[in-house]
């Protein structure tokens, strides 16, 4: 799988700020993640402002429908 998902960041011509955006939107989407977001820092109006391009938002549907085949486990992250 690790393989398709480089092949999609390559035809996608993403970087890591594409992927910095991606992960905002992801957060945004969970339960209590905007809350989450604006205790780090961010406030609400840009993250309601805050959309993913088309080429985002194809990597964010693509990593989604495929995490449990990424077999990728998060790292806790203590602070």
């Amino acid at each position: 799988m690790i393989t398709e998902l480089k092949a999609k960041e390559k035809e996608l011509g993403l970087t890591k700020s594409d992927y910095e955006a991606i992960g905002l939107y992801a957060i945004k989407k969970q339960k209590g993640g905007i809350a989450r977001l604006v205790n780090m820092g961010y406030t609400t109006e840009f993250l309601v402002n805050h959309e993913l391009s088309v080429d985002q938002l194809a990597m964010y549907t693509f990593m989604s429908e495929n995490l449990e085949s990424l077999s990728l486990k998060p790292k806790r992250i203590t602070q």
